[in-house]
């Protein structure tokens, strides 16, 4: 017998975070693993969403995330009006 799925509070939680991250106009580094939730939110590859393949990438987010948001993304997170 299979049991019920439940979603925790973090689940939702992480499974929300690449969209509003993304929203904010914030820098984003994900591993293959995470591709999939990536790819449900709507999150496409910009100068601030990072594919990292391995614990050196970090630096490359750093750098990145230190240059402030993405304010080239804006124009399309927002609606007219």
């Amino acid at each position: 017998m299979k049991k019920p799925c439940r979603i925790t509070a973090r689940v939702l939680l992480l499974s929300l975070l690449p969209a509003v991250a993304l929203g904010h106009c914030k820098v984003l580094a994900h591993t293959a693993d995470a591709q999939p939730l990536f790819d449900k939110d709507g999150v496409r590859p910009d100068g601030g969403v990072l594919k990292s393949e391995s614990a050196k990438a970090v630096g490359t987010y750093i750098t990145a995330a230190k240059g402030g948001r993405i304010w080239g993304r804006e124009p399309s997170m927002r609606r007219p009006g």
